[in-house]
C-alpha cells in the first residue's frame, strides 16, 4: 500500500500544466522562485512536484522526498497553496503502483479541500450540481435556507362571486421566481367540500388570467404561470348553481414546491 506522503515544504506553491521548469515562472496566476515548491499537472513522466529555482536558466530539480528512494509514490497528496484555478485545493497522485520518478507517466487529479469549498460556495458544497443556479452562499446552512426559500408557495386568494362563477387569484410566491425563471407550474385541481372528492358535475374550473392552460380540462388543470410575479387566475364555476356549496381549490406546483389550498363558498 502506498504511503501518503506530505512534502517537506508543507505546501505546494502552485500547480499547473505546461509549466517551463526553469528559473522564476508563473504558474496560476503565481510567481514562483527559489526553493519554492511546484506541481506539475502534465499527465506525463515529468508530471509530479518540482522545486522551483530563482535564477535564470537553473533547472528545477525534485523535492528530496521524490526520488526512486520511495517507489510507492502513488496516492501522495499535497495541499496547494495559491493559484487562480487551484488555489487551496488538494493534489492527488491517482497512478496505481510503484512509480519510477522522471519515467513513470504521473496522473493527478485536482480535489476540493474545505477552504476551496467554502470560497467557491454554492451546491458544491453538499455535494451536488445546480445547473439552475439557486445556491449561491459559502456554508451549508445557508445552502440550506437558499433550498428552503426556493420552494414554490401558491398564495390563492378567492373573490367575490359572481353569476356562480368565483375567482381565484395564484400568486407562486418564489423568492428566485424572478431571477431565475418566468413560470411555475402547478396542477390545480377543484374537489367538493362536502364529499370530499372531484366532481366536475358540480364544479368546473378555467384560467382566466394570465397563465397558460398546460392540459386538464373541467374539475384539473395543469397551468403555468406566465408573469414574472407568477400570477394566474382560477375561476371556480358552480355548475349546478345551488346556493350555499362549498369547493376546495388545490394548487401543487411541480417540482420543488408545497401544494396550498382555498375554499370557495358560492352564496
Amino acid at each position: 500500500m502506498a504511503d501518503l506522503r506530505v512534502l517537506d515544504h508543507g505546501k505546494v506553491k502552485a500547480a499547473g500544466t505546461s509549466i517551463t521548469r526553469t528559473g522564476t515562472q508563473t504558474v496560476d496566476g503565481i510567481s514562483c522562485g527559489e526553493d519554492e515548491v511546484v506541481y506539475d499537472l502534465d499527465a506525463a513522466s515529468d508530471g509530479g512536484p518540482w522545486v522551483a529555482k530563482g535564477t535564470s536558466g537553473v533547472a528545477w530539480t525534485r523535492p528530496a522526498n521524490w526520488t526512486n528512494a520511495h517507489t510507492e509514490l502513488g496516492g501522495s497528496f499535497w495541499h496547494v497553496e495559491q493559484g487562480t484555478a487551484n488555489g487551496d485545493k488538494l493534489v492527488r497522485i491517482t497512478t496505481n503502483g510503484d512509480i519510477t520518478v522522471d519515467t513513470t507517466s504521473i496522473t493527478s487529479v485536482v480535489e476540493e479541500s474545505s477552504a476551496s469549498l467554502a470560497a467557491a460556495g454554492g451546491a458544491a458544497l453538499i455535494g451536488t450540481t445546480d445547473a439552475g443556479g439557486y445556491l449561491t452562499t459559502s456554508t451549508v446552512e445557508g445552502n440550506i435556507q437558499e433550498l428552503a426559500a426556493s420552494f414554490s408557495v401558491p398564495v390563492l386568494t378567492a373573490g367575490s362571486e359572481t353569476t356562480n362563477v368565483i375567482p381565484v387569484t395564484v400568486n407562486i410566491a418564489d423568492i428566485a421566481l424572478t431571477a431565475k425563471s418566468a413560470a411555475v407550474t402547478c396542477l390545480f385541481e377543484i374537489y367538493d367540500a362536502t364529499t370530499g372528492v372531484p366532481n366536475a358535475s358540480a364544479f368546473t374550473i378555467a384560467e382566466t388570467g394570465a397563465g397558460t392552460e398546460i392540459a386538464g380540462t373541467g374539475s384539473a388543470l395543469l397551468i403555468a404561470t406566465t408573469d414574472a410575479s407568477g400570477d394566474a387566475t382560477i375561476s371556480i364555476t358552480d355548475v349546478v348553481g345551488a346556493s350555499g356549496k362549498s369547493s376546495i381549490l388545490v394548487a401543487t406546483p411541480v417540482g420543488l414546491g408545497l401544494p396550498q389550498y382555498v375554499v370557495a363558498t358560492f352564496d
